[in-house]
C-alpha cells in the first residue's frame, strides 16, 4: 500500500491520537473554498470513510465581494454535492457591522463567522467544528499578538483543540504548511478558489503574511514560520499548566454569592493573580464573548491587594467593590451628575457654568499645529473648516454612550469610549467632557482629533479656530486683561 502523504498522516494522527471520531458523531467543516479549507474538507472525508462521524459544510458569505463571493458560494455548494455532504451556506453584513460596531472589517469577519458556526452547530446538532488554521497561520497569529503587546495566553497560539463560547474547534492543519496543502491540492487535481482580498496589504495579517514574515526570513536565513511555531506550541505546555493551576486557586478562592476571596493575595504570584481574576470575570458572564481587557484585570487586582480604594466599573451598570475580604460584584446605583447641551454662538464665545467650560470659536484662515493633551485634559485648541451656510446648529454637549465618529485621519468611524479607555480617560471625568457637534454630527473631541470630514482643506482656506478652557482659566484671563 502506497504511503499516505504527509498531509493526510498529520490529520489521521490528531484524528487517532484525540479520538475525535470516537467524541464527535458529527462534525461541521468550515469552508470559504480557498486551498486550506478545500484540502481539510478532502481530507476528512477520505478519513472518516466508514466511521459513524457525519461531515456537514459551512460556508459563509461576508457580503464584502460582491458577484465573487457569489461565486464562491456556489463553487462550495456544488464540491459539498460531488461528495454527497450536506451544505449550508449563511450570509452576513460584515461592512455595516464593522461600522455599527465601530470595530475592524477583520475583526468583524472574524465575529460574524464564529456566530455562524455557532448557529449551525446549534442547528444540526454538531459536536465540533473543523477550521483549516495551518502553521503558517499560527506565526502570523503569534506575530499579531506579539505586536498587540499580549502575555503567555496570547503567544500560545492557538490550539489544535479549544473552545471559543459554546463551540469545540477543531484544528487539524496546525502542524502542516500552507505550501503542503498547494502540492498535495495540485497532485490530486483539485482546485480552489482564490480571495483576491487576501492580497491587500490594508490587513494587518496580509502585511505581516506577504511583507514581514517574508522579509524576516531572507534576512535572518531562517525558516520564521517554523521557529514562530515552535515556540507556540512550547508556550502552550506552558500555559496549560498555569491555566490547571489558575482554576484550582480560583475554585479555591470562591466564597458565598459568587464573591472572590483575596485573604494572602499578596502571596499569589501575579501570573496566578490574573488569571483568577479573568476566570471569576469570565464566570460572573457579564461580558459574554468577550475576555476581560488586560487594563480592567489589572485594575481588579489592585483592588484586590488594598492598592487602590474602588470601585472598579465594569460596565454602565456593574462595578467590584472590596468588602470584608472579598470581592464583590454590585449594581451601580450612584449617577454621576452631567450638564444639558448648550447651544453655541459660532463665532464667538460660550460659557457653560454647569460643565465649568469656555468654547471660543473664532473665523480665521488655515491651521497651526496643534499638541493634542489628550481628552480630558484643558485647555485645548483645533482648527476646522468654515461651515456652509446650512451647518449652523452648534451644540456643545457631554459625551453619550455609543458616540461615535472619524477623527482625522482614521481609517473610519471609531467608538469615543474606546478612544476614552485607550488614552487612559478616568470615568468620572468622560462622562462630564464635552463633545461639539454641528447638526447632529461630532466636530471636534477635545484634547483629540477633529473629526475628518471638518478637516481645512489648505493652508490658506476659510477656518474656525476652537479653543476650549476651564472657567476659571477664562475668568482670571478676563481679569488679567482688565489690569491692563
Amino acid at each position: 500500500m502506497a504511503r499516505r502523504p504527509q498531509l493526510l498522516r498529520a490529520v489521521a494522527n490528531a484524528l487517532q491520537q484525540h479520538r475525535w471520531l470516537e467524541r464527535f458523531r458529527r462534525i461541521l467543516v468550515g469552508v470559504s473554498g480557498g486551498p486550506d479549507s478545500v484540502a481539510l474538507l478532502l481530507a476528512l472525508r477520505e478519513l472518516t470513510q466508514g466511521s459513524s462521524t457525519e461531515l456537514i459544510v459551512a460556508h459563509l458569505h461576508h457580503g464584502i465581494r460582491g458577484a465573487a463571493a457569489d461565486s464562491d458560494a456556489r463553487w462550495v455548494r456544488d464540491l459539498a454535492r460531488r461528495l454527497g455532504l450536506r451544505c449550508t451556506v449563511g450570509r452576513a453584513h460584515v461592512p455595516a457591522q464593522a461600522q455599527r460596531e465601530g470595530r475592524s472589517l477583520e475583526e468583524a469577519a472574524r465575529r460574524a463567522r464564529l456566530a455562524f458556526l455557532a448557529r449551525c452547530a446549534r442547528r444540526y446538532a454538531a459536536d465540533a467544528v473543523a477550521l483549516a488554521h495551518t502553521a503558517d497561520d499560527q506565526a502570523e497569529t503569534v506575530l499579531m499578538r506579539l505586536l498587540h503587546g499580549a502575555g503567555l495566553e496570547g503567544l500560545a497560539g492557538m490550539g489544535l483543540e479549544t473552545r471559543i463560547g459554546s463551540l469545540t474547534i477543531l484544528r487539524p492543519f496546525l502542524g502542516v504548511r500552507r505550501a503542503q496543502i498547494e502540492q498535495w491540492l495540485r497532485t490530486i487535481g483539485q482546485d480552489w478558489r482564490m480571495d483576491t482580498s487576501n492580497r491587500e496589504l490594508r490587513w494587518l495579517r496580509n502585511r505581516i503574511r506577504h511583507r514581514v514574515l517574508p522579509y524576516l526570513t531572507r534576512q535572518l536565513r531562517r525558516d520564521i514560520v517554523a521557529a514562530l511555531a515552535r515556540s507556540a506550541s512550547r508556550l502552550s505546555a506552558d500555559e496549560e499548566l498555569l491555566a490547571a493551576y489558575a482554576q484550582r486557586e480560583w475554585r479555591r478562592r470562591q466564597g458565598v454569592e459568587g464573591s472572590l476571596l483575596t485573604r494572602n493575595w499578596a502571596r499569589v504570584p501575579v501570573a496566578l493573580q490574573r488569571r483568577v481574576v479573568q476566570l471569576w470575570l469570565l464566570h460572573a458572564g457579564l461580558n459574554p464573548g468577550d475576555a476581560p481587557s488586560f487594563r480592567l484585570v489589572e485594575s481588579v487586582r489592585d483592588l484586590a491587594a488594598g492598592r487602590t480604594p474602588g470601585p472598579v466599573h465594569l460596565s454602565p451598570n456593574w462595578e467590584v467593590v472590596l468588602q470584608e475580604g472579598r470581592l464583590r460584584l454590585r449594581r451601580r446605583t450612584r449617577r454621576v451628575q452631567t450638564w444639558k447641551p448648550t447651544p453655541v454662538q459660532c463665532p464667538g464665545q460660550t460659557e457653560v457654568p454647569e460643565a465649568g467650560y469656555r468654547l471660543t470659536m473664532e473665523s480665521t484662515h488655515g491651521w497651526q499645529p496643534v499638541n493634542e493633551p489628550g481628552p480630558g485634559t484643558c485647555p485645548t485648541e483645533a482648527w476646522v473648516r468654515r461651515p456652509s451656510p446650512n451647518e449652523r446648529h452648534w451644540v456643545l454637549r457631554p459625551w453619550r454612550a455609543g458616540d461615535r465618529y472619524q477623527p482625522l485621519g482614521a481609517p473610519g468611524r471609531m467608538k469615543v469610549s474606546d478612544i476614552f479607555i485607550n488614552r487612559k480617560v478616568a470615568r468620572s471625568i468622560r462622562v462630564k467632557w464635552p463633545i461639539l457637534t454641528c447638526n447632529g454630527e461630532i466636530v471636534w473631541l477635545p484634547g483629540h482629533r477633529i473629526a475628518d470630514a471638518w478637516k481645512v482643506p489648505s493652508p490658506t482656506a476659510p477656518s474656525l479656530h476652537l479653543r476650549l478652557e476651564p472657567l476659571s482659566l477664562a475668568t482670571s484671563s478676563r481679569r488679567t486683561d482688565r489690569r491692563r
